[in-house]
């Protein structure tokens, strides 16, 4: 029968750009030709991924060490790897990019107009006040906005969106850390 390896990415769904799959060198790399990469809501029939599926990101046709499947931007509670010939299905690491903060529980110290700290992770990247993505505090210091990822998370990168219509210096000298608590903050 099929074989599949899952991980679930959160019930907020994130926004999944890519999935790199890294292939065995040392022998079999052919195994993972014809897997394939699925968004899912949920996991309660794997025999059936290719129909239940939210999204099908690609199946996997090179047998390269490092593999990059796009996603493009689609949302999904799980992430699915499938092999549905039987082949055993051999993945030595699996590295998936997108906006993994979308919707996750937000809080600052003060909000200012309007600028509710949920609008700096609402998959809305529009840099203008008007277009109602931005997040603001007063102008005390140290001000500061914090997510919470809910789990330890690796995190490789972090990505700020700042306003293009103006104020562009109130984020110079912004830091930004990841610890295990706001008490650690």
């Amino acid at each position: 029968g099929p074989n599949w390896w899952w991980v679930e990415l959160g019930e907020n769904r994130p926004e999944v750009d890519t999935v790199k799959l890294y292939n065995r060198q040392d022998c079999c790399w052919d195994r993972i030709r014809g897997s394939s990469v699925y968004l899912s809501n949920s996991i309660s029939d794997l025999y059936n991924i290719a129909t239940t599926a939210t999204y099908n990101c690609g199946t996997i046709s090179s047998s390269n060490y490092i593999i990059t499947v796009n996603c493009d931007s689609n949302r999904g509670q799980y992430l699915v790897v499938n092999q549905p010939s039987g082949t055993p299905l051999t993945l030595c690491e699996v590295e998936v990019s997108g906006n993994i903060a979308v919707g996750l529980p937000t809080g600052a110290d003060t909000e200012v107009d309007g600028g509710s700290p949920a609008r700096a992770n609402d998959a809305n990247t529009d840099s203008s006040w008007d277009g109602n993505s931005c997040s603001r505090t007063d102008s005390r210091e140290p001000g500061w906005w914090w997510l919470d990822l809910g789990s330890a998370t690796a995190i490789q990168s972090v990505e700020l969106y700042n306003r293009g219509d103006c104020c562009q210096d109130q984020l110079s000298g912004a830091k930004v850390f990841v610890v295990d608590s706001l008490a650690d903050a």
